[in-house]
């Protein structure tokens, strides 16, 4: 597809294949970015910029409903809506947090994962819900972790991989109310993009080290679910983003 027209990583994505939204990120230096663009398909259009520049931020919804929170300018707790047009500010998370993932859409999301400010190397376990104006706790991850990838939405969503701080191969999957764990990634992976359900996933990328251009597809067919192997990314990369369905 077409380029984006600011380089950079660790930025919030949302939306689908043919309208996908990036906003924020690590563009080295600024390191905390606050542009965002709009991609229709084929080519990215610049679009407002959030309010709070930052890296390691979190993305979920859609291009004209777009949720953006967490990440480092440094640490933050904070949230913003995307209308389309402009962001907003909204009422911040209870804590700190950055190298989350996220599932779900604008008014019905999940934020789970990722690290606390000032915890070291510690993959947090705890799960936000989003209800479009306030979070509050959900049931823990069984195992902590950083920077995994994510599929599904508020009711349904999936993890996988990540830092915990080792890198872990683990698989999540999330109901309303409790994490279970199932069948494990082919390749162990950090830093990765997942998208997708919970039932029909993509794992892609990451680091292993080095980075990988692994694809795995999530086949959920079986009691625990199964990670088949897919067609390689045309390059390796970790700091993975992605949109759209599996």
């Amino acid at each position: 597809g077409g380029n984006m027209n600011t380089a950079r990583g660790q930025f919030a994505d949302s939306g689908i294949q043919t309208a996908a939204l990036a906003a924020g990120g690590n563009s080295g230096p600024p390191f905390n970015a606050n542009e965002s663009e709009e991609y229709n398909g084929s080519s990215w259009a610049e679009g407002n910029n959030l309010n709070t520049g930052r890296r390691d931020i979190t993305g979920t919804g859609t291009q004209t409903a777009s949720l953006a929170f967490g990440g480092q300018s440094p640490a933050t707790a904070k949230t913003e809506e995307y209308d389309g047009s402009s962001w907003s500010e909204q009422n911040d998370m209870p804590a700190t947090g950055f190298q989350m993932a996220g599932a779900g859409i604008q008014t019905a999301a999940l934020g789970f994962g990722g690290y606390k400010a000032g915890v070291a190397g510690y993959g947090g376990d705890t799960t936000l819900e989003y209800d479009g104006t306030n979070w509050t706790a959900g049931g823990d991850l069984n195992t902590g972790r950083g920077t995994p990838g994510e599929s599904g939405n508020a009711a349904a969503a999936l993890v996988a991989g990540g830092s915990s701080p080792s890198i872990t191969p683990k698989t999540e999957s999330w109901n309303g109310t409790n994490w279970t764990e199932l069948n494990d990634l082919n390749v162990t992976r950090t830093r990765l993009g997942g998208t997708g359900s919970n039932t029909s996933s993509l794992a892609f990328g990451g680091e292993t080290p080095p980075n990988t251009a692994a694809t795995e597809e999530w086949n959920s067919g079986i009691a625990t679910g199964a990670w088949v192997t897919g067609a390689n990314l045309n390059n390796p990369k970790g700091h993975g983003a992605a949109a759209g369905t599996a």
